[in-house]
């Protein structure tokens, strides 16, 4: 069991590198489930655990108690390129290195729920002759992935098919047997599907979103 958490706490300490915590100038608010709005120069973020679903900017409006948070998001196609080359860079070195040491199989399902969900993606990178040295032509080969997924993956289609999106995070689904106990998160959704999909989640009246009233923010 220690050996399987000082290999989840190598990971968290290298997925962390990702995004910095707030500098000068920047807003930063805690809010449940190990959640953080954050405020920085590349815009307005919900940011969790390092290999949880992340919510990125533009975050324009949000509602949170212990059990659910709510957010509306104008998502910004280079802020969102930005942030997702960072994500996949540092992940996909872990997957570099575990996969050469034969560990990448390693039963343990938490591993297996939230740190390589997308290793077909990741084999597909290194089919791609992608190394971990970062160089220009690691750089090219990764935008080229990520121009790929943004044009061609059905997640990636959505997300951009429109100008807001709506999202629910739900803390219910938390594991306390996980190492770091991770959330649900629902969306992105129209604002129609937001509302079916909060009803039947049963997030509390008291939550709400200023696009929920008038449309605009």
């Amino acid at each position: 069991m220690m050996v399987i958490k000082s290999f989840i706490l190598t990971i968290i300490t290298a997925l962390s590198a990702v995004s910095c915590g707030p500098g000068f100038g920047d807003v930063s608010r805690d809010l449940s489930g190990g959640y953080e709005y954050l405020y920085e120069g590349s815009g307005a973020s919900l940011e969790g655990p390092s290999w949880g679903k992340q919510i990125y900017p533009k975050v324009i409006d949000y509602d949170f108690d212990s059990t659910f948070i709510i957010v509306v998001q104008k998502p910004s196609l280079r802020h969102h390129k930005a942030f997702l080359y960072g994500k996949l860079s540092m992940e996909y070195g872990v997957f570099i290195d575990y996969e050469d040491e034969n560990t990448l199989k390693i039963d343990v399902d938490f591993l297996q729920r939230y740190l390589f969900p997308d290793s077909i993606l990741y084999r597909n990178m290194k089919s791609k002759g992608i190394s971990t040295a970062r160089s220009t032509a690691d750089f090219n080969l990764m935008q080229s992935v990520i121009d790929s997924l943004f044009q061609y993956d059905p997640y990636y289609v959505d997300l951009f098919s429109r100008p807001v999106n709506y999202w629910i995070i739900s803390h219910k689904e938390q594991n306390e047997n996980d190492y770091v106990p991770m959330s649900k998160v629902y969306g992105p959704y129209s604002r129609e599907d937001y509302l079916k999909k909060r009803k039947e989640l049963g997030v509390p009246e008291e939550l709400t979103l200023k696009l929920d009233e008038d449309g605009d923010k």
